[in-house]
């Protein structure tokens, strides 16, 4: 069965990693939805058509995706109101969540496609927070996304009232500064929470390069350190 060109088995597959396969269509994904037993998704380096995007929406809710990752994929605020409804009708399949490297999702760009203002589109992430509350995602990458202050207001309030035991976010290469560094502080002290790095339990190698990281980033590994989080 082929997704965007590569093959696989509709009878053993249970990961399907498409990564810098150009613009994907929903041509290009018509093979996925017969990949029944695919529990990880994971796109990256990538972009999406308007229809492919619509695609992957649907196809996603047939599977029993437990680990859905669509990172770097130039994705934008009706993007990140699209993955709120798809949260919701995920109901406690969807365990972990990755969306990083996707500046315009909240901020607004420049015509280089850099970050050039800081939560300008939150809306859309601030229904996906909303949407994540009552969700079973323990681990979300929100690495990258344009979040400045409010976004880090709006992943302050996911935490604080999760009904799911968070265990990793990864809040790096975000523009919040020390206000949104105390308010995510704040938010995550006596939680499940132990990184704000993207972390996880076990992991005994992490690569920080080319992340574009800068001072706050330094200071939040420097407090997960200090709450002994999964940086030791």
């Amino acid at each position: 069965m082929l997704v965007c060109g590569t093959a696989f088995d509709p009878r053993t597959t249970t990961a399907v990693e498409l990564r810098g396969v150009g613009e994907i269509t929903a041509e290009s994904l018509l093979g996925l939805s017969q990949l029944a037993n695919v529990r990880t998704l994971l796109v990256s380096d990538s972009t999406f058509s308007d229809a492919g995007w619509a695609a992957l929406m649907e196809v996603v809710r047939g599977l029993p995706v437990s680990e859905l990752g669509v990172s770097g994929c130039a994705l934008g605020p009706r993007h990140a109101a699209d993955l709120a409804d798809y949260v919701v009708s995920a109901g406690g399949s969807l365990t972990t969540l990755r969306c990083g490297s996707n500046p315009g999702m909240v901020g607004e760009l420049d015509r280089h496609g850099r970050l050039k203002t800081p939560d300008a589109h939150i809306e859309g992430f601030r229904q996906l927070c909303e949407a994540l509350k009552p969700s079973q995602v323990t681990e979300v990458d929100f690495s990258g996304c344009g979040l400045g202050p409010l976004g880090a207001g709006c992943v302050a309030d996911y935490v604080r009232n999760a009904i799911a035991a968070i265990v990793s976010i990864n809040c790096l290469a975000n523009k919040f500064g020390e206000e949104g560094l105390s308010t995510l502080l704040a938010s995550i002290k006596d939680t499940s929470v132990r990184s704000l790095c993207g972390l996880i339990e076990g992991q005994t190698v992490a690569d920080f390069s080319g992340q574009n990281l800068g001072p706050i980033d330094c200071k939040i590994m420097a407090a997960e350190f200090a709450f002994q989080g999964f940086i030791a």
